[in-house]
């Protein structure tokens, strides 16, 4: 890439990556769309609203590699790119809160189930929101002094976000851990490969993790640093690895396995009711 500079990019911007980008995610995001409508897992809405705001931002990229010196172009994608990976985790916490419940595990976890997806929903929201409105701020205000702030405020919303998708993370493996010592009849009967499908929320938590390490290395390092000045660098690990992410979430698409991992709970359980009511006899009445 040249280092040719431009207003808002310290590169000229490539053509080629963005537009495969913009072709991976229009395809993810579709993708996306067609099986929440098919399965009506409304949790996989913030997945969709991920891969708009992802294809959306990219874009915007295409477009600012014919007009590098956009302002609008620049501060859109900039929000955008920022907010999409957050937005993919939300489903991904959600789901992973629904997952331990199909497997009827939730006395394993360490912070009460009923209570997990209020907090972890609230949590995420509110990472969101900061993030934004310090994006929004710092493109806003060409003040050095209130750039800055603003800056920090991203910075500190990302390691705070970081940190709490890493104790979503723990969770997990505590479940798992605990899980193996003392399976559930919905993990043996509903869910025979929980382990497999666990290992999944791993994954897209740990590269979502590490593009947000990304992401603050790039404001640590500043203008100046190598991952501002290289653009292969936001592709390789932000861009393309959310692009992983998607498709592995589309191919085996967890959300919709964890319903019906509910609703064969619910078949199980309604079965072994039954099952015990024959073996009272006809002359047995539930209250």
């Amino acid at each position: 890439m040249s280092s040719e500079h431009h207003d808002f990019l310290s590169y000229s911007p490539s053509l080629p990556l963005a537009a495969v980008a913009l072709s991976l995610y229009t395809v993810m995001t579709t993708l996306h769309i067609f099986r929440t409508l098919k399965t009506s897992t409304w949790d996989n809405i913030p997945f969709v609203l991920g891969g708009i705001a992802q294809t959306t931002g990219y874009a915007l990229r295409t477009a600012l590699t014919q007009s590098p010196a956009s302002s609008a172009l620049y501060n859109g994608m900039s929000i955008l790119l920022l907010l999409g990976p957050s937005l993919l985790m939300v489903t991904i916490v959600l789901t992973q809160t629904a997952y331990i419940a199909s497997l009827d595990a939730g006395r394993f976890t360490l912070v009460p189930l009923r209570f997990q997806r209020f907090i972890y929903l609230s949590f995420t929201v509110l990472c969101l929101l900061v993030q934004a409105f310090g994006l929004a701020f710092s493109e806003t205000d060409n003040a050095i002094r209130s750039i800055r702030a603003a800056t920090q405020v991203i910075i500190a919303s990302l390691i705070m976000q970081m940190f709490f998708w890493l104790f979503v993370f723990a969770d997990g493996l505590v479940v798992q851990f605990r899980l193996s010592r003392h399976g559930t009849a919905a993990a043996a009967q509903v869910f025979p490969r929980w382990k497999r499908w666990n290992s999944l929320f791993g994954l897209g938590i740990m590269i979502i993790c590490g593009r947000n390490l990304m992401v603050l290395t790039r404001y640590g390092m500043g203008p100046d640093g190598f991952l501002s000045l290289n653009e292969w660098t936001s592709y390789a690990f932000d861009g393309y690895q959310m692009v992983l992410v998607m498709g592995v979430w589309a191919m085996w698409y967890v959300p919709g396995r964890v319903r019906r991992a509910a609703e064969s709970k619910l078949v199980v359980s309604d079965s072994n009711e039954l099952s015990r009511a024959d073996s009272r006899g006809p002359l047995y009445e539930s209250p």
